[in-house]
């Protein structure tokens, strides 16, 4: 596979912030190594996920 690792652009890191934002804003969530192109552990994921969920509730109260 060519390339076998992600290589991010200068400005991923904004692009990607912003993107995520947009999403937010339409409820949209979106968590995992994906969606951050970030490498992470499964432990990482969960925790993620944990808070994501915690956020979820917390908007709906």
């Amino acid at each position: 596979m060519d390339p076998a690792y992600v290589h991010l652009e200068s400005d991923q890191n904004l692009k990607i912030k912003q993107t995520q934002r947009n999403l937010e804003e339409q409820d949209i969530n979106s968590i995992g190594r994906y969606a951050a192109s970030s490498y992470s552990s499964i432990e990482d994921l969960m925790l993620e996920a944990k808070k994501t969920k915690e956020k979820m509730i917390g908007n709906e109260q």
